[in-house]
């Protein structure tokens, strides 16, 4: 964690120097709720208000309810910085939403692994893990989900649940079922569009994953490890497991907006 946070502080600095007017009131940061923002604060923000004397304030809300917004606001960003998934990055990105990055002025930039490279304008800042939580009380009797194709069992019909903000895991693991990568996801199309009558629901964040999961709605979910545990800690009885195949890694981000 601390290899891959290393890079934001030096972000943050570097949006103080580009506006130090600006910096020495306040620095705006976009993310997600919760334990998210609590890192951010707790990890960064703090050393960040120590060095600058900048007070930091959020929005925070899901990640494409802060793209529509970043869209909306285009010539009037709310933010300085934001935090968001690699994949949806790319959207800021297209939209010319984000600034292209100088590293020459990030130092840490040259301790950054090459997954954490994402583009010109956003670089990683930490990974997850996408696997398979469940209800073992209420999945169905047996199932124990040693592969990412028992997702496809008929009897799992309208039980799972999975983000909706970032499909890039299933259609990855759909591309491996099929024999294929997912360089070449396109030969799982069939696969994915196979999987399609189980699905009962796509959450819009983790309090909603875990909504769907404590109730039962969506007995089996595509879930991030740490929201999972997070889950167990609040003695949801859920069961985390990583499929023979492997757990598919996921990348947030961090970019300046112009």
């Amino acid at each position: 964690m601390k290899r891959y946070l290393a890079p934001i502080l030096a972000l943050t600095a570097l949006v103080a120097s580009v506006a130090p007017g600006q910096a020495a009131e306040k620095l705006v940061v976009s993310t997600w709720g919760g334990s998210f923002r609590d890192l951010i604060d707790e990890a960064i923000a703090s050393k960040f208000k120590a060095e600058t004397g900048a007070e930091v304030e959020y929005i925070t809300g899901g990640t494409i309810d802060r793209l529509n917004k970043a869209k909306l606001a285009k010539d009037a960003p709310e933010s300085d910085v934001t935090f968001t998934t690699a994949h949806v990055g790319w959207l800021y990105v297209n939209d010319g939403l984000f600034e292209t990055l100088d590293l020459s002025k990030i130092p840490n930039a040259k301790n950054l692994v090459e997954p954490a490279k994402v583009s010109p304008a956003h670089l990683g800042t930490w990974g997850y893990v996408y696997t398979i939580g469940y209800r073992a009380d209420l999945a169905p009797k047996g199932m124990t989900f040693g592969s990412w194709a028992d997702l496809w069992d008929p009897k799992l019909k309208n039980s799972i649940a999975a983000p909706d903000f970032d499909p890039s895991h299933i259609i990855a693991v759909s591309a491996i079922l099929s024999g294929a990568d997912p360089a070449t996801w396109e030969k799982g199309q069939a696969k994915l569009e196979a999987l399609k009558p189980n699905f009962r629901a796509f959450y819009t964040n983790d309090a909603n994953s875990q909504q769907l999961i404590a109730t039962g709605e969506t007995p089996v979910q595509v879930v991030l490890t740490m929201n999972a545990y997070y889950m167990k800690g609040q003695d949801v009885p859920i069961t985390v497991v990583i499929p023979k195949e492997g757990g598919v890694l996921g990348i947030d981000t961090v970019a300046i907006l112009p």
